[in-house]
């Protein structure tokens, strides 16, 4: 059986994604204009995590309360999609389980989408508190 990272590799390669090796033997792609990550875990076989890391800095505490607040909202709402933080910076991803490499070409692109409509709403989210922040400043 090929490695996940390979299964990974040669998907990319079939649906036309820039895609390459890190140092640590994960894939990175690129997607939307965003650089996402698919983890080569290859203890679990079954399990998929794409991740999107560090799309948002958080620099200050307040912030990082709006961030808490939508990334709490968002992780409630969107299946799949998950937000966190780490060090002060938001990540996204997506965690599941499926059928290597048989799943892959049936639910990747829908993930993606997933993950996609989740991080515009964070920015969404954020940009109109700070909208809000910055009104209540000049009122």
């Amino acid at each position: 059986m090929s490695s996940k990272r390979q299964i990974y590799m040669d998907f990319l390669a079939k649906k036309k994604f820039h895609h390459r090796l890190d140092s640590d033997g994960d894939v990175i792609f690129q997607f939307c204009g965003m650089s996402y990550v698919l983890m080569a875990e290859e203890s679990d076989p079954r399990f998929v995590r794409i991740l999107l890391p560090a799309f948002w800095k958080i620099e200050s505490d307040i912030e990082r309360s709006r961030v808490l607040e939508a990334t709490n909202e968002i992780n409630l709402k969107y299946k799949v999609a998950k937000m966190g933080i780490v060090s002060n910076r938001v990540v996204a991803m997506a965690e599941l389980w499926m059928e290597l490499p048989k799943d892959l070409p049936n639910d990747f692109e829908r993930i993606l989408k997933c993950l996609s409509v989740s991080v515009k709403q964070f920015y969404k989210k954020m940009i109109h508190g700070m909208e809000v922040e910055k009104a209540k400043g000049d009122g």
